[in-house]
């Protein structure tokens, strides 16, 4: 496969809200005792605006504090284009704690590209970024904003960006799920949300009949998947957005 062709895998995805989570809870046999994370995202918040423009321009500013993994940072591009990503950088896998990832984001019928640069950073970098909060500069490592500026197409001044109160997140990385789907799990909740998303990672010639399987798994524990799979990102997000601008 050359370069210009590079897709990694396929991340499969299916997001359950409510009273669904504790049943999917209980029957993938999910601890709750797990260790939590905080997960910050940046916004450009405007009452003038509103919504959610980076997402909207496919731009995601994520940092993750983790207290059981070094904490991380990522620079997402969702939905991106081949287009907008260089030879240069399609050509970057991993060097160090550093990794670039192209990989289909599949939720439903809903197919987006997603190219991603994740870097590792120092303990107390994410953390320091809540008393700093518009320090978004140094919480990313140099590399990742030279990506930025290079593949997102567009100009985005970091200073005016607004640090978002942070979601709580687990994460299962084995569940109950037969073993041959390998199925993940992760359950953010922030305020009145709370979403369960459980996904598997397939190669691309197997993506449909994995995305199938992984369907009929959790029809098989009476569980209801929305045909429309809205991302728990951007729902996330354009809740936390509004919160800010009411209480600006």
């Amino acid at each position: 496969m050359s370069i210009a062709q590079r897709l990694d895998d396929v991340e499969i995805k299916i997001t359950l809200a409510g009273e669904q989570i504790e049943r999917a809870m209980h029957d993938l046999k999910l601890a709750t005792d797990r260790p939590t994370w905080q997960i910050y995202f940046w916004e450009d918040v405007s009452q003038a605006v509103g919504g959610t423009p980076l997402l909207d321009l496919g731009l995601i500013l994520r940092a993750r504090h983790k207290p059981d993994d070094p904490d991380d940072t990522t620079v997402k591009l969702r939905p991106s284009r081949r287009s907008q990503v260089s030879a240069e950088w399609l050509a970057f896998q991993k060097v160090g704690d550093r990794e670039l990832k192209v990989e289909a984001d599949w939720a439903g019928n809903r197919h987006k590209l997603a190219v991603s640069y994740t870097a590792d950073r120092p303990a107390g970098v994410v953390g320091g970024a809540g008393v700093d909060a518009h320090a978004v500069a140094s919480v990313f490592h140099e590399t990742q904003l030279v990506f930025l500026r290079e593949c997102l197409g567009y100009s985005v001044n970091l200073a005016e960006l607004t640090m978002l109160p942070p979601i709580t997140a687990m994460r299962w990385k084995k569940t109950a799920a037969p073993d041959i789907l390998k199925v993940r799990a992760e359950r953010w909740t922030v305020d009145h949300l709370d979403f369960l998303e459980l996904s598997i990672v397939a190669p691309v010639d197997e993506a449909p009949a994995k995305q199938r399987a992984l369907t009929e798994f959790v029809q098989s524990l009476d569980l209801t998947i929305k045909d429309d799979q809205e991302s728990k990102t951007e729902q996330v997000l354009l809740h936390l957005v509004e919160t800010a601008i009411a209480a600006d």
